[in-house]
């Protein structure tokens, strides 16, 4: 069994959205269950919001994009893309991803 785990920040107070975002490389494809969620998170004004997700992922070789999810329980990853969207907000968001599931 394999654990990894992954952080990523972002910060915006000008009312716009702002996008951080990181590519998880597995290496060779994995039995793999992904979960992504906002550990931090502070309101830097008006509306303030955070979205923490999986945009895409490799699949046997095949890329898979334009997604929006929050967990991805799947065979053959090899790598898998994530994106912490913030306005008015700083947050943090933790990704794990574990083989053997």
């Amino acid at each position: 069994m394999a654990l990894w785990h992954w952080e990523l920040n972002a910060h915006e107070t000008g009312g716009n959205n702002f996008t951080e975002s990181a590519n998880v490389n597995f290496g060779s494809p994995q039995n793999i269950y992904v979960s992504c969620a906002l550990s931090k998170y502070n309101g830097n004004g008006g509306s303030p919001q955070a979205d923490f997700y999986i945009t895409g992922w490799v699949q046997n070789g095949e890329l898979v994009t334009n997604q929006h999810v929050y967990d991805l329980d799947s065979n053959g990853i090899s790598e898998v893309s994530l994106a912490l969207t913030v306005n008015n907000a700083t947050a943090q968001g933790v990704m794990t991803a574990t083989t053997n599931r």
